[in-house]
């Protein structure tokens, strides 16, 4: 049997848990194949294995986290997994964090994301984040916190490939599980009138994920849940998620999603969902193929080698070479001559004695958060495996109890773990700075995930209406502004002095 097959098998079997079985059963003909496609379910193996011969420039995460407080450290190194097999996430959402709009967010950045959120306003345990690779330009489009039965996020992604550049909207939704039908018809509509409202101002691709608390394997059974259906096609919007992504001892529901409506450049997708004891709900994932060219990583670079004892002989050697008296002091002299000889002869003596050496490239290395351990990572490892195995045991089975009580055990363990040991290096790292304040702050700012502002410049200018793109002409507009601001305050200046003003 297949691995979906088999993480099936006691929850109905395959044919009750398929969204696109359920679909075909009930004649359901307007989805076109290539737009609702078989997901699978992807242990840590198979995901790598994925990401490394799937061609995707674009990917999404999403997750229903349960407190971002308790599972943070557990995220921060779900992302260090990824990170050391080569891999990033570019946008991840997650529903019910359980943040307040007033509170501190900057305790919950991730390496390598900007973090976009929205405090909770429909449920105690809404809250949303989007974090999106900071490589990419990234905007809010809307903040739906008005509504009493739903909350949402909207973030608009600018990618860039080559001299193409493509936007992407992302929406990320928490619909509370109520079970009224005039709560669910208030969402259905209200939801309604926000895509068209998306519909009319994105052009480009839409991806809206999301815990919309609607179980899409009971479409046959609720005349609501096909209303809410029939709702999405008619707006375009296609699930990507076709098996359940929450599960009980004794069934599986499928209400978390990824609704789209792709571009016919990134129709090649694949979407799965991902084995993985983060919370209640599995997390589920997307790559998109954008068609978009990005430059590959290089395989190898090059680096000097750098010690002490390096240093201390480029400084005797920069000390032999006796720069001074070769320097021009005529004070009329063109001082790029005396910065070329001073430049030329330090990277003599670094070259004498740092020479390169090349070394395998990993663009994520440098990401690693140190107190992420390779044993942790292992331990995630071995938590994620007990966690399969559980799912592929009978539930009435003598050994299903067992399993679970050690995985319950296990993961407690895990958690106590993962926190000490961040505790523990902080700690260490306090202490080996105690008497040096700016290292202190290093720390503090390492601690809070605190990180310098990526500064992303603007792509225009605008001047007496007109529009500027180049950017040299930016850079010579902005000259010339500064450098007669002062005049021009100037000329503006009426003087008020009498005739018998003496002006000293």
């Amino acid at each position: 049997m297949t691995l979906d097959e088999t993480f099936l098998s006691y929850l109905g079997g395959i044919n009750n848990n398929d969204l696109i079985n359920i679909l075909d059963a009930n004649l359901i003909d307007n989805c076109e194949p290539q737009l609702i496609r078989r997901s699978s379910y992807y242990d840590t193996d198979k995901f790598t294995e994925l990401t490394q011969t799937k061609k995707s420039s674009f990917s999404v995460l999403s997750t229903n986290i349960q407190s971002i407080n308790s599972k943070f450290n557990e995220l921060e190194a779900f992302i260090e997994e990824l990170s050391s097999n080569n891999f990033k996430f570019n946008v991840i959402c997650l529903q019910e964090t359980w943040t307040s709009e007033n509170d501190d967010l900057s305790q919950f950045s991730l390496h390598g994301y900007d973090c976009i959120a929205q405090g909770k306003t429909c449920s105690k345990n809404g809250g949303l984040i989007v974090y999106v690779d900071n490589n990419y330009r990234s905007e809010v489009k809307l903040k739906l916190n008005m509504y009493e039965h739903w909350e949402g996020l909207i973030v608009q992604i600018q990618i860039n490939g080559g001299n193409i550049s493509k936007s992407i909207t992302i929406g990320n939704i928490y619909r509370p599980p109520r079970t009224s039908n005039d709560n669910l018809n208030a969402f259905i509509n209200e939801f309604s009138s926000i895509v068209s409202l998306l519909e009319h101002n994105c052009k480009n691709t839409l991806i809206i994920a999301g815990d919309f608390n609607i179980n899409l394997l009971k479409l046959n059974e609720n005349d609501i849940y096909s209303s809410y259906f029939d709702s999405l096609i008619s707006h375009s919007l296609f699930p990507q998620i076709t098996f359940p992504t929450r599960f009980t001892r004794t069934n599986g529901t499928l209400i978390d999603n990824f609704f789209c409506k792709l571009s016919q450049s990134m129709l090649e997708s694949t979407a799965g969902i991902l084995i993985k004891k983060l919370s209640d709900h599995q997390p589920y994932f997307m790559l998109i193929n954008t068609s978009l060219k990005t430059e590959p990583p290089p395989k190898f670079v090059k680096i000097n080698v750098l010690n002490d004892n390096a240093m201390h002989k480029v400084k005797n050697e920069i000390k032999s070479y006796d720069i001074y008296n070769k320097l021009n002091k005529n004070p009329n002299a063109d001082t790029n001559l005396n910065y070329d000889i001073i430049f030329n002869d330090i990277v003599r003596a670094k070259d004498k004695h740092m020479p390169t050496k090349l070394v395998k490239f990993n663009k994520y290395k440098h990401k690693k958060s140190m107190w992420i351990t390779q044993g942790i990572l292992r331990s995630i490892q071995y938590r994620d495996k007990l966690y399969k195995k559980l799912k592929l045991t009978h539930p009435n089975s003598s050994n299903y109890e067992i399993i679970n009580i050690n995985l319950k055990t296990y993961n407690t363990t895990l958690k106590h773990t993962i926190r000490a040991a961040k505790k523990v290096y902080f700690e260490n790292r306090f202490y080996r700075f105690k008497n040096d304040i700016k290292n202190t702050w290093k720390v503090i700012n390492e601690f809070i995930s605190k990180k310098q502002t990526n500064k992303k410049l603007p792509l225009f200018f605008i001047d007496n209406d007109t529009k500027i793109t180049d950017k040299k002409d930016i850079a010579n507009k902005f000259n010339n502004y500064f450098t007669n601001i002062g005049q021009s305050i100037t000329q503006g200046i009426k003087y008020k002095g009498s005739k018998n003003t003496v002006i000293i």
